[in-house]
């Protein structure tokens, strides 16, 4: 009896044995649709007017498209009714706890596996649930840091349960997805130093960034020759093809060689002053949202 109890217990951790109340073919994910965003506007998660109108709620329908849902599942199960919830928090700010009235799961597959945010609230077989509630705007405006939401892990859940009797019943399936935002500053030039002078090469130019993962595909490294004494703002903004020396992608996401020879280097002449900057545009939440982050610059001969 005891090689058998064990046996079974076995079998059930390893997935062998279903838990009873489980689906096993309806599968679920979920996902932002933009990788490695690290920036959070609340221009783009909801109407900064919204915040000041009192008379105005905020409504998840409003928000734009920037995750996706996802529901799989065999045609026998087409018939199954269940309920979702959707939860996203700042940490352990709610900012919408979206619960959904009982549906067919076949109402969402034949839609397509995979729907993003403002579809599945806009069906009109998907309703909002009496449980369903947003963040309050004064919530809100206590995650705003200079017009970014706060800097901090967000979390997206996505779960689907079984509807008995109209009501949520067990639980069949859960996903979250867990995303840092980092809302940065602007990268720091640390060599060559300002008015650094350079006898030989490579020449190693390095900055900080205090943001999340990038690649060299994220920046521009910047050297413009120019006269000394300049403002080196000027000499960056009005540079020309003829005073440019380099405008391109780094080796590293904070790190360059520069040999002067090669991949749109150009030789630097001893002597000379050169003005360097390094840019980079970071993904905001929504696609196509794009921030710039430029550093200062430095000169050096």
């Amino acid at each position: 009896m005891r090689r058998i109890f064990l046996l079974i217990l076995a079998l059930s951790i390893t997935g062998i044995i279903g838990i009873p109340g489980n689906s096993q073919a309806l599968t679920i994910g979920a996902g932002y649709l933009v990788p490695n965003f690290q920036v959070f506007p609340i221009g783009s998660f909801v109407d900064p007017a919204i915040l000041n109108d009192p008379d105005v709620d905020l409504d998840f329908e409003t928000m734009p498209r920037f995750f996706y849902l996802e529901m799989q599942a065999d045609p026998a199960e087409y018939e199954d009714t269940v309920m979702t919830h959707l939860e996203l928090r700042l940490g352990n700010q709610m900012l919408i706890d979206y619960y959904s009235d009982p549906f067919q799961v076949g109402q969402w597959v034949n839609r397509g596996n995979r729907l993003f945010n403002d579809e599945v609230m806009s069906q009109d077989w998907y309703h909002e649930g009496d449980e369903t509630s947003y963040a309050e705007v004064e919530d809100i405006l206590g995650e705003i840091v200079g017009g970014f939401m706060r800097t901090s892990t967000y979390f997206l859940t996505f779960e689907v349960y079984q509807a008995v009797n109209g009501v949520r019943g067990p639980l069949l399936q859960t996903v979250t997805r867990v995303t840092q935002i980092y809302n940065p500053s602007n990268p720091s030039l640390i060599t060559p130093s300002d008015f650094e002078e350079i006898s030989s090469t490579p020449i190693l130019f390095q900055w900080s960034w205090d943001g999340g993962p990038t690649s060299p595909a994220d920046w521009i490294l910047i050297v413009v020759e120019g006269d000394e004494g300049e403002d080196g703002d000027d000499v960056i903004r009005n540079r020309t093809l003829g005073n440019t020396r380099y405008e391109g992608h780094p080796t590293a996401p904070t790190l360059h060689a520069y040999s002067g020879i090669g991949n749109g280097e150009q030789t630097l002449s001893p002597g000379n002053t050169y003005y360097w900057q390094v840019v980079s545009d970071i993904r905001g939440i929504v696609p196509d949202d794009f921030h710039a982050y430029e550093s200062e610059v430095f000169s050096f001969i």
